[in-house]
């Protein structure tokens, strides 16, 4: 009997002991796949946080495009505003006195909103040879006008900016806009385009009272 009691004793040490080195490995496996499931959707938020950041947010970049695009803008806006300037020094009529100084402030104005969103879009002004051109047609149109005065001078100041806006608006339209990136920029161009369209409805008025 003593002997059967050990025989037992000892079977249910066995029994607990392969029950033990069992359990720790049941455990293991199962922290093993927790652990592989934490990990999976560890690397899954990971990927769409990566993604999202990735994503490129138009209004706070720019292209060299845009920059050029900028660059032409304020090169009109520089043009305006010297001729407006020397137009204010000659013997001029009210009304296309009046004409030359509203150019002179809605073309500075415009000319502060564009090197503002140089820095908004964090895009340098980016002067190509096209850009230069226009900057030379400026300073020759100045040289042109300078010698006149009274109504010669403002019939071709007038017929000037006739030609000069309605240049600047098909530059707009069927390159600038079509190329911009930037969501800012795009919507800058569109205001820009709203004064010049204004102001060469108004030279032409002028043109036709003359």
């Amino acid at each position: 009997m003593k002997n059967l009691s050990k025989i037992v004793a000892l079977a249910s040490l066995s029994a607990f002991a392969i029950g033990g080195c069992n359990s720790p490995s049941s455990d293991s496996k199962t922290a093993t796949d927790s652990g592989s499931n934490m990990s999976t959707m560890s690397d899954s938020s990971k990927s769409a946080m990566s993604g999202a950041a990735a994503m490129p947010d138009k209004s706070m970049t720019g292209t060299p495009a845009d920059g050029e695009a900028m660059a032409f803008v304020m090169a009109v806006d520089s043009n305006e505003i010297n001729a407006a300037n020397q137009a204010q020094t000659k013997k001029l009529s009210q009304p296309v006195m009046d004409y030359a100084k509203m150019l002179q402030t809605e073309h500075s104005d415009n000319a502060d909103k564009t090197m503002a969103l140089t820095h908004t879009i964090h895009t340098d002004l980016n002067a190509t040879p096209g850009v230069d051109s226009l900057k030379m047609k400026g300073v020759a149109l100045l040289a042109k006008l300078k010698p006149m005065d009274g109504k010669k001078y403002e019939a071709a100041y007038l017929d000037a900016m006739d030609k000069g806006h309605t240049e600047v608006l098909a530059t707009i339209d069927n390159r600038l806009m079509p190329e911009a990136t930037n969501d800012n920029l795009k919507k800058h161009l569109a205001e820009t385009r709203g004064h010049v369209a204004m102001h060469l409805e108004m030279a032409k008025k002028l043109k036709a009272s003359h």
